[in-house]
């Protein structure tokens, strides 16, 4: 017994759960039997240390899908409840884990004992989250209510519960309404503040009751100093006596080895009520926290009535201060570049709890590993387990409301009370996290309601933590973004930028974002572009690039391999993965392009490949920007929506390159290299200007060029001796001949400290044409609504007769730019239909359509016939953001002497589509498959229930029309004749093939 007596709760519950379990494997009338040994194990195992009982596990639910608990009225909650047969579910859990997209009325159920021994002291119940509106009821009588479903909240139970007998207790739950037009209790569908990765709704997160005496520790809030390593405990004590009263404090410190360092006790006296105390402490010779080396400390907070306990609070923390000074980060009084990833925080079968604390663990040290130094958990509250892995192990956080973006919450009169609740509730269970940097509120504001709400809960915010930084707005959508630092109640301006370019992140993007910041004039001196990433911009101030990323699939054939083993068929998430598995086989069947990549994996690494080297080349090229002081990229595991953006897949797997190639870029030295032009004819000069990004120490040592071709053999090669100093170190361009080259080669880079140790590696392709000729045609014809076409080929020397009307089928015709909308021209085209039937060719280098609109509802067309060609064909965005849409290329005699990829890559950055052709018939040369980022791009199922259909599209097509070809092409050939080697290289070939 004494042994027993010296086992915490949590053990003694699982002990009287597996005594239960063997009774009822043993035992035909156990009814009794357990009750009353249950009865004795609480009576006599059961000490006053003993002051929680978890009730999690096993609890029984009914699902009210009519609503007729709707009275709340604890007589018809029991009604209802005995005339339905009850689920068995576990706590923690949300409802869709037991049936399926669950959302609506749950009614919870439990019964439990409460020791004799507590008889006497206050009692409370703490539910860590219930998602959304909760009722409870305990023993019949009333408990309370609370909305908001990701922070906890607790109830005093004196008055209710029955001390040394059993009570039962009810819950009466009305989760988030996400896919059906409903109203429950006032709750409209997508109207509550919310996370998009579940409903998650019901008990989610764990219960226990607690027992105390007279005096309770209401809240303790620590204040840590990193310089003189003072502890200031502000320490809220609830006397519950009706009379002044005289009480024992303790607050002993502890160690990271759980050694005691620290030890004070004083007498207090407090009122009924509330009472406020505050104590400094210094800690001698204590360590500070980071993320290499998060030393935590332990401080526990006693109150005792002479030989009564009342009531014990324990908690870890580490000495840190995050700020911003001159537009850059300082933790702990040194420079500190912020490298974040976003985190969706959903998983297979815990949806949004970690299926258990492996995969949480696993999770953050893969982004540790991948370099990252902050996670950005979106939109939701971390479970408390996952945070405190997070202060264990070095991993900053941004502390996260469960608020959406953009349209989300829909306003309701009721959207600034739920607000309210949110960053109140969220800030007070959190602040004492040490890995907790800042408080975001808001994201990418669209809504009036919420943008009136920016300032005022700023500094609510600011009185309930002054130590963080507040971020008022990521994305700065509203009027830019405002950091208040810590102890300021005044904003500070600052460009908070979002900005997920697409496919085409190469030279012109990097232009870009090196504008980013600067002043129109600098920018016109540096012939840098005007427009550039983020929203309203302004010159001069610091940078935090908060989301930008691409996107790929996960292996589905891999993922769900696991699912079949581990998962949960009634999960979204399982049904998203094996849905989408058998949409992308169907789409390279019908595509063609089953016949290069037979199998899901092989896409998945070839976009594996294409996202992290697009992912590398965004933060090279953001890195170089002096103004930027962090950035965060999309995403660590990708989920709903925005499954694609993961550099980790659902189980927590890297998905190849994604994540070795981002994990490249975020080194803390890095050789960043920018060639002009990529594409130029032999003969031409390359201008290579190459940076040093150092966030270390000094060193000296090499930069050794070279350019190499395919098999590594050497055409060109430099040695520098460099000096290279911490920061952006900018070196002297180097101009590289290209005399007699043709192919495709690449410009490596080496960096080497003066021990010869290789710190860093770089390449980029160069590619260098020879002068492309066209082969004498004859009945060649261009039609075009100008003489771009004419001019080109006249310069060129190329024979050639305007299009009139022929219909003989005899030779190939060029149609260019369509904006003559002219009857006349209108019948040419159409003439242009019967010449092919005759047997000619047709080459579309321009298109007019009906494009896709994806920025609001609408159903994607069906497979698109030759008839709708040449301006009536649909038409859809093939940029990409976080779902992919790599441009795949067949083996085909137009790209020849162009590329030997098979897809588009650098080759492409001028000439590359950024639009499509939707599912046309005939045979795709070059295209893509993708899917929309969300069901239908409807708003109103932009959440949890994953992407969109799948797809795919023509950049290149050849349509049999009769007896001859319809060649249509969303390549940006065109505009770029006689400035892109590429496009008169693929102008050429074209015409070289198709005018046979």
């Amino acid at each position: 017994m004494n042994l027993v007596k010296k086992m915490t709760i949590k053990v003694k519950i699982q002990i009287i759960d597996i005594l239960k379990l063997l009774l009822n494997k043993f035992l035909v009338n156990k009814k009794y039997f357990f009750s009353i040994l249950l009865f004795f194990l609480i009576r006599f195992c059961f000490t006053q240390e003993a002051s929680t009982i978890s009730l999690n596990g096993e609890w029984k639910v009914i699902y009210d899908y009519d609503n007729k608990s709707g009275s709340h009225n604890i007589d018809d909650v029991i009604k209802l409840f005995d005339s339905n047969n009850p689920t068995v579910v576990k706590v923690p859990s949300c409802l869709e884990f037991y049936q399926k997209d669950f959302e609506g009325v749950a009614i919870y159920k439990k019964s439990f004992l409460v020791p004799e021994i507590w008889d006497g002291r206050n009692i409370e119940i703490t539910f860590n989250a219930v998602n959304y509106l909760a009722e409870v009821w305990l023993n019949k009588e009333v408990v309370g209510t609370h909305k908001g479903g990701y922070t906890p909240f607790t109830f005093r139970l004196n008055e209710t519960i029955k001390v040394g007998d059993t009570n039962t207790i009810f819950l009466r739950v009305v989760t988030p309404i996400v896919l059906t037009d409903q109203r429950i209790d006032g709750i409209g569908r997508l109207e509550v503040p919310s996370w998009r990765g579940a409903i998650n709704g019901g008990i989610w997160q764990g219960v226990q009751l607690k027992s105390f005496g007279k005096i309770k520790i209401e809240d303790v809030f620590i204040k840590s100093d990193y310089q003189n390593h003072v502890v200031n405990l502000d320490i809220n004590l609830e006397n519950t006596n009706h009379e002044d009263t005289s009480s024992e404090m303790r607050i002993k410190f502890y160690d990271s080895n759980n050694n005691l360092i620290k030890k004070m006790e004083s007498q207090v006296n407090l009122n009924p009520g509330q009472n406020l105390i505050n104590q400094q402490v210094v800690i001698k010779n204590a360590k500070n926290w980071d993320p290499s080396s998060p030393n935590l400390y332990k401080v526990q907070v006693e109150v005792n009535q002479g030989a009564s306990k009342c009531d014990y609070w324990s908690y870890k923390f580490g000495f840190r201060e995050f700020t911003m000074k001159n537009g850059k980060f300082f933790l702990n009084g040194n420079e500190f570049y912020l490298k974040g990833v976003f985190f969706e925080g959903l998983y297979p079968n815990g949806v949004g709890y970690p299926d258990n604390e492996k995969m949480a663990r696993k999770e953050i040290q893969m982004a540790l590993d991948a370099g990252f130094n902050m996670i950005r958990p979106w939109r939701k509250p971390p479970p408390e387990m996952w945070l405190d892995l997070c202060d264990q192990m070095g991993v900053l956080t941004v502390g996260s409301i469960a608020i959406e973006c953009m349209h989300r919450p829909i306003a309701t009169p009721s959207l600034p009370e739920m607000v309210e609740i949110e960053v109140r509730e969220s800030i007070l269970r959190d602040r004492n996290r040490t890995c907790v940097i800042q408080w975001e509120l808001f994201n990418e504001l669209w809504q009036p309601v919420l943008k009136q709400m920016m300032h005022p809960m700023a500094l609510l915010a600011r009185k309930i933590d002054p130590t963080r930084i507040i971020l008022d707005e990521s994305g700065g959508f509203a009027d830019g973004a405002n950091f208040y630092l810590p102890y300021q109640n005044t904003a500070t301006k600052f460009n908070d930028i979002h900005n997920y370019p697409g496919w085409r992140v190469f030279e012109n993007w990097i232009s870009a974002f090196q504008g980013v910041g600067l002043e129109d004039e600098e920018k016109k001196a540096r012939k840098l572009p005007m427009k550039g990433p983020g929203n309203n911009v302004v010159p001069g101030l610091p940078i935090f690039l908060s989301e930008i990323g691409y996107g790929s699939i996960p292996d589905f054939q891999k993922t769900n391999t696991i699912f079949k083993e581990k998962g949960n068929p009634l999960t979204a998430t399982y049904r998203d993965h094996m849905e989408l598995e058998k949409a992308y086989n169907k789409a390279l069947m019908e595509s063609g392009f089953n016949k290069q990549y037979k199998t899901i994996s092989e896409l998945a690494t070839l976009q594996h490949n294409f996202h992290g080297r697009l992912n590398r080349r965004m933060l090279e090229g953001a890195r170089i920007n002096p103004l930027l002081s962090g950035y965060c990229v999309h995403a660590l595991c990708g989920g709903d929506w925005v499954l694609g953006a993961g550099l980790i897949d659902i189980w927590r797997n890297p998905k190849g390159a994604v994540y070795s190639e981002t994990a490249k870029a975020n080194e803390e030295r890095i050789l960043v290299l920018r060639a002009n032009p990529r594409n130029l004819y032999s003969g031409e000069q390359i201008n290579l200007e190459p940076f040093i990004v150092n966030e270390l120490e000094n060193f000296s040592g090499d930069l050794i060029f070279s350019l190499e071709s395919d098999d590594g053999t050497k055409f060109w090669n430099k040695n520098e001796n460099i000096k290279v100093n911490n920061g952006i170190n900018i070196f002297e361009k180097i101009a590289i001949p290209s005399d007699e080259l043709m192919g495709k080669y690449f410009i490596k880079g080496v960096v080497k400290n003066n021990k010869g140790k290789v710190i860093y590696e770089s390449k980029i392709p160069i590619n260098i044409y020879n002068s492309s000729s066209i082969e004498a045609k004859k009945n060649l014809y261009v039609l075009e609504s100008n003489n771009r076409l004419a001019n080109y080929l006249n310069n060129k020397g190329v024979s050639f007769d305007s299009y009139s009307n022929q219909t003989d089928g005899k030779g190939l015709v060029i149609v260019g730019q369509l904006n003559d909308k002219s009857d006349n021209f209108i019948s040419k085209l159409e003439k242009v239909k019967e010449f092919t039937r005759s047997g000619g060719n047709a080459l579309y280098l321009d298109y007019k359509g009906k494009y896709i609109v994806d920025r609001k509802a609408r159903k994607l067309p069906e497979k698109q016939l030759s008839d709708k060609f040449p301006i009536g064909m649909a038409i859809i965005n093939t940029n990409g953001l976080w779902q992919s849409t790599i441009h795949m290329l067949k083996d085909h005699p137009v790209f020849q002497g162009i590329t030997n990829n098979d897809h588009m890559d650098e080759v492409f950055e001028k000439v590359g589509p950024t639009k499509s052709f939707f599912m046309p018939e005939g045979e795709i040369i070059a295209g893509v498959i993708s899917t929309d980022r969300y069901p239908n791009q409807d708003n109103m199922q932009r959440h949890f229930l994953g992407v969109g259909d799948v797809w795919y599209a023509s950049d290149l097509s050849e349509i049999k029309f009769g007896d001859g070809l319809l060649v249509p092409t969303t390549l940006n050939i065109l505009n770029h004749l006689g400035k892109d080697p590429v496009a008169d290289k693929l102008f050429f070939n074209m015409i070289n093939y198709y005018g046979k």
